[in-house]
């Protein structure tokens, strides 16, 4: 009985600690390059699931672009195609997790070898449509990019999607000494109409738009 109870503690104990370590950082260190700043998050950026496995706490995903249909698992599969030295023992890591028909990639800011924050920075769907990217300045500044529909519009899948409604609004954030995302501050644009060529334009990235601001 003994035995019994020592041999559960010892896998709680396991699992605990598996939980917690999300990413070997030595093996990110040998098996993938550090990227450097700054660094832009285009559509037509090859990703890789080559890159170092990650095992945590899921990124959300999506079937429509409205953002409707979600669906998120308490576990999930991912992989990091990208890492960053920040400075004052801070990194930052690209967790992307690509389940149909939708690319979700956040970012992970590490600190003495432990998550600290996560921000979710690129959605972008098989039909070539990004609802978010991102941007990482050489001063740690992180800015998000983002088509806010206004409707329903349906899910990705189906046919006859013509084109919506949005308004783009980007997001400025400063990662901290501690590691942490701090929202600096939010630039709202006009809605307008998109049409599907337009937001499935692989070479048109959100920022390149020419919307109006409020």
């Amino acid at each position: 009985m003994r035995t019994l109870i020592i041999l559960a503690i010892t896998i709680l104990g396991c699992v605990n600690v598996m939980g917690q370590q999300t990413v070997d950082l030595s093996k990110v260190n040998q098996k993938l390059k550090k990227s450097d700043l700054p660094f832009k998050s285009c559509k037509a950026m090859a990703y890789t699931n080559q890159g170092v496995e990650y095992r945590g706490k899921a990124c959300a995903t999506y079937r429509d672009l409205s953002r409707k249909r979600k669906s998120q698992e308490e576990m999930g599969d991912m992989y990091v195609p990208f890492w960053f030295e920040l400075g004052n023992g801070c990194k930052l890591f690209s967790a992307v997790q690509n389940v149909s028909p939708c690319l979700t990639e956040t970012l992970v800011t590490y600190k003495n070898n432990r998550e600290v924050d996560r921000l979710e920075v690129k959605l972008y769907f098989n039909n070539d449509i990004a609802v978010k990217q991102w941007q990482l300045t050489a001063q740690r500044e992180v800015i998000v990019y983002e088509l806010v529909f206004a409707g329903d519009t349906g899910e990705v899948t189906e046919d006859g999607f013509a084109g919506s409604e949005a308004q783009r609004v980007d997001t400025y954030y400063r990662i901290g000494q501690d590691g942490t995302f701090g929202q600096v501050k939010e630039v709202r644009y006009a809605p307008k109409y998109y049409t599907a060529e337009e937001l499935g334009d692989k070479t048109k990235n959100i920022w390149d738009g020419n919307e109006t601001v409020l």
